[in-house]
């Protein structure tokens, strides 16, 4: 009696363990609003570079413990503009944590802050070939228009000799939240003289 006993207890254990195992159930608390940021890191393709400082903010959500549905804002800026976006999250519990299942923009908007003259001279930097490193020289802004997402500039280069002066005719475009060179003429000029080779 007792080895029929002891038998159905066991069997009754490895069952209710294994059934238990499958219907189980993950349940966390919710993700904290200081915990987003690195949550949501990289979802957001202008966000990837660290140029820019801003908050997110829960701005509701519904969370049972085993799903968390969250609309998130963020607003910060970089040095080229200020930028503003609203996220759909929806994440699931796991055993290793809140895992999101989907992200979407629902709407971004940014503003351009004034272009200066070192964003351009940062784009210029290395693709004049006569210009080295041990040649010192000034860069002045000649002319800059900007419509919508794209700049044109012409920039005058002076070396410190005064040996080597160019001018640069360039397009740029602000794409992810960065400036990208599109296009550049390279005009070396000589003393009375308006322009010379071009290249780029």
């Amino acid at each position: 009696m007792k080895r029929i006993l002891r038998f159905i207890l066991i069997a009754s254990f490895i069952f209710m363990s294994l059934t238990g195992c499958k219907d189980k159930e993950v349940l966390l608390e919710p993700i904290a609003e200081s915990a987003i940021a690195e949550y949501l890191k990289g979802r957001d393709p202008i966000l990837e570079n660290d140029d820019f400082t801003g908050t997110y903010t829960i701005v509701s959500r519904t969370c049972d413990k085993k799903t968390d549905d969250l609309l998130v804002s963020y607003s910060g800026s970089s040095e080229l503009y200020d930028y503003q976006a609203r996220y759909q999250v929806k994440s699931t519990a796991t055993e290793n944590g809140w895992v999101i299942d989907s992200f979407d923009i629902v709407d971004s908007d940014y503003q351009i802050k004034e272009i200066k003259t070192s964003m351009l001279m940062d784009l210029l930097e290395g693709l004049d070939k006569n210009v080295t490193s041990y040649m010192g020289g000034s860069y002045q802004l000649i002319s800059k228009e900007v419509k919508g997402d794209r700049v044109k500039f012409v920039v005058l280069y002076t070396s410190d000799d005064e040996k080597y002066k160019a001018q640069y005719d360039g397009e740029a475009i602000i794409k992810d939240g960065k400036l990208e060179l599109q296009k550049l003429v390279i005009n070396t000029i000589s003393d009375g003289d308006s322009g010379g080779d071009s290249g780029g």
